[in-house]
């Protein structure tokens, strides 16, 4: 997987560059969602910085994104929550919050990141139950980082959730205490 990194940024930029090119990838190459799903969960963060942001390259086309709206359902959206909280280098930050601002795009991507909840890695132990993150708790510790470009992007998701449905979703930033930090 580690030997794809280049393969799939080329392919991200030729998405980016060629109009269709993400229509036509999703329809005549389905095998290519599942290579992508496995390079999301490879142990290296510059494979999983690439194949998020062709994911997002792909999730920005309208077309593409209904069709692999069972994908994301079924396989990519506790993943790609997962990575999200779990990212450590800026790149695969940047790329997992890029993915995001073009899911949150559409009501459906909204309405089921929102209401997924993800197992924390290493939180389990003897000791300790293993807790659940979801997305308003991780774009929480987005806010709370140091780094201006991820305190704005973090912010740009939660207006982007918020616009979908207020009511139905303050209530989640309300519990991971964002309007306490005096950001709504």
């Amino acid at each position: 997987m580690g030997g794809s990194l280049a393969t799939t940024t080329l392919l991200g930029k030729l998405v980016d560059a060629i109009p269709g090119l993400a229509d036509d990838l999703v329809m005549e190459h389905g095998t290519l969602m599942e290579h992508l799903l496995r390079g999301l969960v490879y142990p290296n963060e510059g494979v999983q910085a690439s194949i998020c942001y062709l994911y997002g390259k792909l999730y920005s086309s309208p077309m593409a994104a209904e069709m692999l709206s069972g994908h994301f359902r079924e396989k990519l959206c506790a993943v790609f929550l997962s990575t999200l909280d779990n990212a450590q280098s800026k790149d695969l930050q940047i790329n997992c919050l890029g993915l995001l601002r073009q899911l949150l795009k559409y009501d459906l991507f909204v309405s089921l990141i929102m209401n997924k909840a993800v197992p924390v890695e290493g939180a389990e132990s003897v000791e300790r139950p293993s807790r659940e993150t979801s997305l308003p708790l991780v774009l929480k510790k987005f806010l709370l980082s140091r780094d201006e470009i991820l305190q704005v992007a973090s912010s740009h998701c939660i207006t982007a959730v918020l616009v979908h449905s207020p009511a139905k979703h303050a209530v989640a930033f309300i519990h991971a205490d964002i309007p306490g930090m005096g950001i709504l």
